[in-house]
Protein backbone atom coordinates (compact mmCIF):
# COMPACT_ATOMS: atom_id res chain seq x y z
CA UNK A 1 0.00 0.00 0.00
CA UNK A 2 1.22 3.53 -0.97
CA UNK A 3 1.51 6.21 1.48
CA UNK A 4 -1.11 8.13 -0.47
CA UNK A 5 -3.44 5.15 -0.93
CA UNK A 6 -3.11 4.56 3.23
CA UNK A 7 -4.12 8.34 3.97
CA UNK A 8 -7.12 7.78 1.22
CA UNK A 9 -8.79 5.16 2.64
CA UNK A 10 -7.89 5.57 6.56
CA UNK A 11 -10.06 7.23 8.43
CA UNK A 12 -7.71 9.53 9.99
CA UNK A 13 -10.72 12.22 11.34
CA UNK A 14 -9.77 12.98 14.81
CA UNK A 15 -6.64 12.20 15.06
CA UNK A 16 -3.79 13.12 17.60
CA UNK A 17 -0.18 13.39 15.64
CA UNK A 18 2.88 13.42 17.63
CA UNK A 19 6.80 13.68 16.61
CA UNK A 20 9.06 15.90 17.75
CA UNK A 21 7.45 19.00 16.66
CA UNK A 22 8.19 22.40 17.46
CA UNK A 23 11.67 21.44 18.47
CA UNK A 24 13.63 22.64 15.46
CA UNK A 25 14.06 19.25 14.50
CA UNK A 26 13.70 20.62 10.83
CA UNK A 27 12.78 16.38 9.78
CA UNK A 28 10.37 16.08 12.02
CA UNK A 29 8.65 19.64 10.82
CA UNK A 30 8.91 19.28 7.36
CA UNK A 31 7.03 15.54 7.85
CA UNK A 32 4.51 17.29 10.12
CA UNK A 33 4.40 20.26 6.95
CA UNK A 34 3.31 16.82 4.03
CA UNK A 35 1.10 15.17 6.87
CA UNK A 36 -1.08 18.45 7.16
CA UNK A 37 -1.21 18.46 3.40
CA UNK A 38 -2.48 14.90 2.71
CA UNK A 39 -4.78 15.44 5.67
CA UNK A 40 -6.27 18.48 3.39
CA UNK A 41 -6.05 17.12 0.63
CA UNK A 42 -8.32 13.81 1.58
CA UNK A 43 -11.45 15.89 3.51
CA UNK A 44 -9.98 15.63 6.97
CA UNK A 45 -11.70 18.13 8.94
CA UNK A 46 -10.42 17.55 11.60
CA UNK A 47 -7.15 16.48 14.30
CA UNK A 48 -4.11 17.45 16.34
CA UNK A 49 -0.70 18.09 16.39
CA UNK A 50 1.42 17.89 19.54
CA UNK A 51 3.64 20.95 18.79
CA UNK A 52 6.58 21.41 21.41
CA UNK A 53 6.43 25.21 21.41
CA UNK A 54 2.94 26.53 19.76
CA UNK A 55 3.50 29.90 19.87
CA UNK A 56 6.38 28.73 17.10
CA UNK A 57 4.39 27.34 14.60
CA UNK A 58 2.87 30.01 12.48
CA UNK A 59 7.01 30.73 12.07
CA UNK A 60 6.97 27.40 10.31
CA UNK A 61 4.01 26.31 8.84
CA UNK A 62 1.04 26.90 6.88
CA UNK A 63 -2.15 26.54 9.16
CA UNK A 64 -4.52 24.04 7.66
CA UNK A 65 -6.77 24.51 10.31
CA UNK A 66 -5.87 21.39 12.60
CA UNK A 67 -5.37 21.75 16.21
CA UNK A 68 -1.88 22.74 17.72
CA UNK A 69 -1.73 21.45 21.48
Amino acid sequence: MTIKKFFETTDLEDSLFVGYYGGSNLGDELLMEVLQLMLHETGVKKSNFFYFKPELFAQYHKDFGYGII
